[in-house]
């Protein structure tokens, strides 16, 4: 996979940092803390809400990214015209994990939900919707695309191959409609350095 050298407008739509600073969820790291390796891999330091600027969707308990815990991240669409791009994707809310050193690969548990964040799919609608979007990035912003998920209605888990230099991952709702199904996420880890 690439790295994140070079130029091209990669990462220009991203205004997602600009609102994670304000609803940074605190990671064990901040605790005093610091995530270990088990099984293979390392949880992230901190989680935040990186829904981009604009986006009429919510992510809402953004902390339980960190670990896998079956308490999820709900990642919904507000609004029919509420979807934004980023990185030349079409976005709604989406969830960020900061990881304290490079990965090569992330793992997401992730699934597709009737309701989330208050939201709820409309009849004739759901089950529908099962995807989502992932970006990654060496710090906060310039987000990168790196593939569409299709997911489950269950909680699943997926190794990915990020950039190299990736020491942040991204989940986002894709950009279908707000009738169907939302994202949840369970956790986004990273594997060992």
């Amino acid at each position: 996979m690439d790295d994140f050298a070079g130029g091209g407008d990669a990462g220009a739509a991203s205004d997602a940092s600009e609102a994670s600073a304000a609803s940074d969820a605190s990671g064990a790291s901040e605790a005093g803390i610091k995530p270990v390796c088990a099984n293979g891999r390392i949880g992230g330091v901190s989680a935040f809400d990186a829904t981009p600027v604009g986006a009429k969707a919510t992510a809402c308990g953004v902390a339980s990214a960190l670990i896998a815990d079956d308490q999820v991240t709900g990642l919904s669409a507000d609004d029919y015209g509420g979807s934004v791009l980023l990185d030349g994707v079409n976005v709604h809310g989406c969830v960020g994990v900061e990881f304290d050193a490079p990965t090569m690969t992330a793992f997401l548990r992730l699934g597709a939900s009737g309701t989330a964040c208050g939201q709820s799919c409309l009849a004739g609608y759901c089950g529908q919707g099962h995807y989502a979007e992932v970006f990654a990035a060496p710090s906060r912003g310039g987000y990168r695309f790196v593939r569409t998920l299709a997911i489950g209605a269950g909680l699943g888990e997926m190794s990915l191959p990020v950039p190299q230099g990736t020491r942040v991952v991204l989940v986002c709702r894709g950009g279908s409609s707000k009738d169907k199904d939302h994202v949840v996420v369970d956790a986004i880890t990273a594997a060992c350095p």
